[in-house]
């Protein structure tokens, strides 16, 4: 992403454009009806990003996206017509679009009062003070280990 919305700017509208498929929409929560409602007119207050997700901080909510395998988020001046793979559009009060495209509807949105609703699970970033060689040794230890060549010569065992 080259650009980013100017901060201040206003949603003036969203559209949402996609099917359902077997993975689900690319609007993860909440329903399209509300999402359309509560977005209009919200405020861009900053852009920041939490490991994978970037994180659009409005007035009062935060918008998730995750752009997963094939998003793009794309600034275009104009207000436009919807392409092919764009899933959703906010049409912005500076003039500009922002444009979620998603060729291969594996990203997802969401609009949250708390983005930790969504980002509880995840770490410390790599490079933040929390990130630490004690926290990093309790993360390894506390999954349980897996290797598929230790089942493969317990079943081989078994079976002798």
């Amino acid at each position: 992403m080259k650009q980013l919305p100017a901060p201040c700017a206003r949603i003036w509208s969203a559209r949402l454009s996609w099917r359902l498929t077997c993975a689900g929409t690319t609007l993860a929560a909440p329903g399209a009806r509300e999402f359309k409602q509560r977005i209009k007119g919200q405020q861009i207050r900053d852009v920041t990003r939490r490991a994978k997700y970037l994180n659009l901080h409005l007035s009062p909510d935060y918008l998730l996206i995750h752009l997963r395998m094939s998003g793009d988020l794309i600034l275009q001046d104009g207000d436009i017509q919807p392409g092919k793979h764009d899933r959703l559009i906010l049409s912005l009060s500076d003039g500009k679009s922002l444009v979620f495209n998603d060729t291969r509807k594996f990203g997802r949105v969401w609009l949250t009062e708390n983005p930790d609703d969504i980002l509880h699970d995840l770490g410390p970033e790599p490079f933040s003070n929390d990130f630490t060689p004690e926290w990093l040794y309790q993360a390894l230890h506390a999954r349980q280990p897996f290797s598929v060549w230790e089942e493969c010569l317990h079943r081989w065992q078994g079976a002798s």
